[in-house]
């Protein structure tokens, strides 16, 4: 084992010149220096090169969408068209089921004939012949009787008001004539030979009957407005009733009409040529009570959207067609995807401006017509500002655009996924990276 270095050694060492140690520190602390620098210098580079890469224009629908109506009275059955499928005037979208609209259209015919009987019934505020109830079939008739049960309540109702007011007077009217019989006994004693203290006790006696007589005579008027008025509220009940029957028989004879129509031809066609962008879901029990939008078409003519953004000349940059670009929504937009697109032409707008035409790749457009994201780019006159960059699609693009369009789940790779979480996280903070 070697003996120590003597520390006279260091010590002749001049002081002038710098120690091992020292160099070393001097060494990493220049490099570190020099990075930083270099890092800085590098972020103000991508800084401008983004500035000149980063465009702001708009996103708009190419076309007005197509409309496909389920009408009125449909019960789907199938649906055999799906998004994105080309479609051709006249071709089959869906099916209607023959056999529920077929038990619709008797359901409805029996409900008509309950209401047409029972509006007719309260109306005349007289029950019907019921001889021909047993022509009817018993599911019919058996609504026909629930009519004339209804009907009959009603006119029940009205006798007893009449009865219970009849009942009433005929008391009170009783009352007032024995009242008037013992007026007319003490004014009869009173003109006979009495004492005037007899005379003075009969006649205030009978004004005290008279004015009972009074009272009972206010009762029965009371009784006689009470009756008239709940008459009134009753006659009210029932014309409300007719009305509503009325608007009822409209809704279902033309429900009914509309169903029977739709089975002689049990389809629903496709209007234009055009493309499926949204089937929407419908129930498949009853019959739809009004015409409902049921499938979005766009026409064979469109090509989705259009994008395109204006850039005057000295920062064009080198933009030619062919190049691929990036687009992002702006706006508080959460479930936005990251839209691609290529290029398609530059068009001089005048001598200084360019606009530059991109087109969308397949996959965005899919993304933007998924009715989920929220965006609601449907007509011509919808738009929103999108920011467009030219696209040299590095790793860490290639990962943005797959875990925002929810390509690469998270779940998969770990480190992948942590990384390009970390990139987007930078992108969202303003970074172009």
């Amino acid at each position: 084992m070697s003996a120590p270095i003597p520390r006279s050694v260091y010590t002749k060492v001049p002081t002038s010149f710098p120690r091992i140690s020292r160099l070393l520190w001097l060494t990493w602390g220049g490099a570190f220096a020099f990075g930083l620098s270099a890092l800085w210098v590098l972020l103000l580079m991508g800084s401008n090169l983004a500035s000149h890469r980063s465009y702001v224009g708009q996103l708009r629908p190419e076309s007005d969408p197509i409309t496909v109506i389920l009408p009125q009275g449909a019960i789907l059955d199938q649906v055999v068209a799906t998004p994105n499928e080309e479609i051709r005037t006249g071709q089959t979208l869906a099916t209607l089921n023959i056999a529920a609209m077929t038990r619709s259209v008797e359901r409805l015919s029996k409900e008509l004939l309950h209401d047409d009987l029972l509006k007719e019934c309260l109306l005349a505020e007289q029950l019907p012949d019921t001889t021909f109830f047993s022509e009817i079939p018993k599911g019919a008739r058996d609504l026909l009787i629930l009519a004339i049960q209804e009907c009959d309540q009603f006119i029940q109702n009205k006798s007893q008001i009449q009865l219970n007011l009849e009942k009433t007077l005929v008391g009170l009217h009783e009352k007032r004539r024995l009242i008037a019989r013992y007026i007319r006994v003490l004014t009869e004693h009173s003109e006979r030979d009495l004492s005037p203290d007899k005379k003075q006790a009969d006649a205030r006696q009978a004004l005290a009957l008279a004015l009972l007589r009074n009272k009972l005579d206010k009762q029965m008027t009371d009784h006689q407005v009470q009756a008239e008025k709940d008459t009134a509220e009753l006659r009210t009940r029932r014309l409300d009733r007719v009305r509503t029957l009325t608007d009822v028989i409209n809704i279902k004879t033309e429900l009914r009409h509309s169903i029977e129509a739709l089975l002689e031809t049990p389809r629903v066609q496709a209007p234009k040529d055009g493309f499926i962008v949204h089937v929407r879901s419908v129930p498949h029990s009853d019959p739809l009570r009004e015409d409902t939008q049921f499938i979005e078409m766009r026409p064979e003519a469109g090509l989705g959207y259009q994008a395109y953004f204006d850039v005057s000349h000295e920062f064009l940059n080198g933009v030619e067609p062919g190049d691929r670009v990036r687009m992002r929504l702006l706006g508080d937009w959460k479930n936005a995807p990251i839209l691609v697109g290529e290029v398609r032409n530059l068009d001089a707008l005048n001598s200084s401006v360019v606009r530059v035409d991109v087109a969308l790749d397949e996959r965005s457009i899919v993304d933007l017509d998924d009715p989920e994201n929220g965006i609601a780019l449907r007509y011509t006159g919808t738009a929103s500002e999108i920011r467009v960059k030219k696209d040299h699609f590095n790793a860490f693009d290639a990962l943005n655009m797959q875990l925002r369009n929810g390509i690469l789940e998270q779940g998969e790779d770990w480190f992948i996924a942590r990384l390009a979480g970390q990139y987007l996280n930078l992108s969202d903070l303003g970074f172009d990276l």
